[in-house]
């Protein structure tokens, strides 16, 4: 990253009043948001530091939640090498629910805007299924209910955007 259009980044929000008025820097909306919703220091040295750590916690997650789907699988499978259940009953429904899971929530994202390029991409779909079985996995007692990726997907397109926007300046 270039250290000065960062630190033009950071000048830039410091010098605008920190709200929500949709005439005002709409490049700088998400980051306004995150400060607000303290995902974000108030101190801009410190966002750099602080997405590295947040990039981290949620890759970890996902290592653990999504990636790990491989050993689901092998579990839930009918290959005579893989898991048997009768061993294990508890890991084999745990794993067979979280597969289900992970075809309702792929079931969803597919319908997500159909008609709209930015959600027929693969990485967008993918980001989006990801995002939706980790949340649904670290908070159990809300859980994955159809429609989530409708509330998803407005907010995904907006930091998308955003970021090109911020790129851009």
């Amino acid at each position: 990253p270039d250290p000065v259009s960062e630190r033009a980044l950071c000048d830039s929000y410091l010098s605008i009043e920190c709200d929500l008025r949709p005439d005002s820097e709409p490049f700088l909306r998400g980051i306004r948001w995150r400060v607000l919703l303290e995902g974000l220091s108030r101190d801009c040295r410190a966002w750099r530091s602080d997405v590295a750590v947040q990039r981290a916690d949620y890759a970890a997650l996902k290592q653990h939640f999504v990636d790990d789907g491989r050993e689901r699988e092998r579990i839930t499978s009918d290959d005579p090498t893989g898991h048997n259940p009768l061993s294990n009953p508890e890991l084999y429904d745990e794993a067979t629910a979280a597969t289900r899971l992970q075809k309702e929530i792929l079931e969803d994202v597919l319908r997500t805007y159909p008609d709209h390029a930015f959600f027929m991409s693969k990485r967008v779909r993918d980001m989006m299924s990801s995002i939706l079985f980790v949340f649904a996995s670290i908070t159990p007692s809300l859980r994955y209910v159809q429609g989530m990726n409708e509330i998803l997907a407005p907010l995904l397109y907006v930091v998308a955007e955003d970021s090109r926007k911020v790129a851009e300046f």
